[in-house]
């Protein structure tokens, strides 16, 4: 079980009330508490020796952005062309690209 403190942070939640916070403990990958102040007493975090402690000295702390929009034209254009890959190759991993034009 691994355990995440990220202290002195500007953190923005982006949640419907536009809370701000200071700091937040994440457990196993996911944001389990949230405070308004810079430190959370000690009480209020478990001990063991697998805690990380992050201080971002003011830092902004954003949420995770996943950008997935595609431009139109070009995904148009993209639907003009096969997927010619080879499978990987089992040693380097790589793949060659084939650019095959479908139609006349």
């Amino acid at each position: 079980m691994s355990i995440l403190i990220i202290k002195n942070a500007n953190i923005i939640t982006l949640d419907p009330h536009n809370t701000k916070a200071k700091s937040l403990l994440v457990r196993n990958g996911i944001i389990e508490k949230i405070w308004n102040k810079n430190e959370p007493h000690r009480t209020e975090v478990p001990d063991g020796p697998d805690i990380e402690i992050l201080d971002l000295k003011g830092a902004a702390l954003l949420p995770g952005f996943i950008d997935t929009h595609s431009h139109l034209l070009m995904y148009g254009q993209m639907l003009n062309y096969v997927d010619c890959r080879s499978p990987r190759n089992k040693i380097s991993g790589d793949h060659h690209m084939y650019r095959c034009r479908c139609g006349p």
